[in-house]
């Protein structure tokens, strides 16, 4: 009775010490399984699926500051990985291309070690066809551009135009005097540059307006020259030209084949022409697709042997209508 009553507890036991350290390793894997799938896992299976399926609703831009020093936020996105991205931009968790801590980027989406500068001098903006009228903007962040009449005194701030060089040299943000000396984040005006609507941009015309853009790319402009030392400026993510429309007096946009040549014209006050700090472009024409080269080489179906064959009988030929003519200058 006492053997049997030892053997059972000898048995029981051995189960008890047999099982506990299984059981306390299938619940530390549990655990750290589950750790491992919150911290790693699950992240990631959830971007494949906003990649999937396209939803990128809940991920929104880290938007620019408005500090115009530097503007880190590319504007382009990275659903493949860092590369769509430019070289040495790094592409955030919710695939946006946005610069390291030591570069700043342009309109192309490249990040240099560059800060932004303003342009000198200040400049006031007439259409061609309006001579007598100046751009304006007010500093609310809200009212779009439009023209006055008369030509803007020192201390109407709101038509003086400042020109943000940003790294390239090639491209720039505008924005008004006015506008550019308001250093409080909460003014309505504080970062507020002249911009385009957000796409789709299907209309024929549309006016321009003044936000403050979230990225590089929304508010970049490039100057175009253009003759009698006049100017277009074009929005680099639309590709549209800022005109001015005579029948209205209003100023809008327009792609460059339905633009009439006129209507996208200004004047600058004073000139640029031939200042090297300016980037002016002498014709921008937007990049095209390279086509794949022709070969090089026709195709033949002689063989190798004949090949070499004909290119060393043509060799030894040259080489004796060489010395040939060496032996006729000799003898004369």
């Amino acid at each position: 009775m006492w053997y049997r009553a030892q053997t059972r507890m000898t048995s029981v036991m051995r189960w008890v010490v047999t099982t506990l350290p299984i059981f306390g390793l299938v619940c530390s894997l549990s655990v750290s399984n589950t750790a491992f799938y919150q911290s790693i896992v699950k992240p990631h299976v959830a971007q494949l699926a906003r990649r999937q399926v396209g939803d990128i609703s809940a991920d929104e831009e880290p938007a620019w500051d408005g500090n115009y020093w530097c503007i880190p936020q590319t504007g382009r996105r990275c659903f493949n990985g860092p590369s769509d991205c430019a070289p040495y931009v790094q592409c955030t968790e919710t695939f946006y291309c946005v610069c390291h801590d030591w570069g700043c980027s342009d309109a192309t989406g490249v990040c240099r070690p560059v800060h932004n500068k303003f342009a000198q001098p200040d400049i006031r903006i007439a259409p061609a066809s309006w001579p007598n009228y100046f751009l304006t903007m007010p500093a609310d962040g809200e009212t779009k551009p439009s023209v006055i009449k008369g030509y803007p005194k020192d201390e109407n701030a709101e038509a003086h135009w400042s020109f943000l060089m940003l790294p390239d040299n090639a491209t720039v943000l505008i924005t008004t005097k006015m506008n550019r000396y308001q250093t409080d984040p909460i003014h309505t005006a504080f970062g507020a540059y002249l911009d385009m609507p957000s796409p789709p941009w299907n209309g024929s015309l549309l006016a321009p307006i003044q936000a403050r853009p979230k990225n590089v790319l929304e508010a970049a402009w490039r100057i175009v020259q253009k003759p009698q030392s006049r100017v277009a400026l074009m929005h680099v993510w639309s590709e549209r030209y800022l005109s001015f429309d005579e029948e209205t007096g209003q100023l809008s946009s327009c792609v460059a084949k339905n633009c009439d040549t006129k209507s996208i014209e200004f004047n600058f006050w004073p000139n640029i022409e031939g200042n090297l700090e300016w980037p002016i472009a002498p014709k921008w024409v937007p990049q095209e697709r390279v086509k794949s080269a022709e070969p090089v080489f026709d195709k033949s179906d002689k063989t190798f042997d004949e090949r070499d064959a004909n290119t060393t009988k043509q060799t030894q030929g040259n080489y004796s209508s060489h010395e040939n003519y060496k032996k006729n200058v000799t003898e004369q």
